[in-house]
């Protein structure tokens, strides 16, 4: 594998803790293991991967009814005219 160079290392760890975060923050909360401020920033979290979900679902379903929308099949031929 090629080199990530510094910053391109920083922002995938970034990337990777936040990941993690978004996951496991919410799950402590619901088991009981975390209150107070921890709590607050988990149910913050929890809520933007639910939306973020959705907006992953929307774009998933836009996707599929792009694709199908677009099958050979289903192309209106226009009418001979002879």
């Amino acid at each position: 594998m090629a080199s990530l160079g510094v910053g391109r290392g920083v922002a995938a760890l970034a990337v990777g803790v936040f990941a993690v975060a978004v996951v496991v923050l919410p799950a402590m909360v619901g088991l009981g293991l975390a209150s107070g401020a921890v709590a607050y920033a988990a149910a913050g979290l929890g809520g933007l991967a639910a939306a973020w979900g959705g907006v992953k679902l929307a774009v998933a379903a836009w996707g599929l009814a792009s694709a199908w929308a677009d099958a050979p099949g289903r192309q209106v031929l226009p009418a001979s005219v002879e």
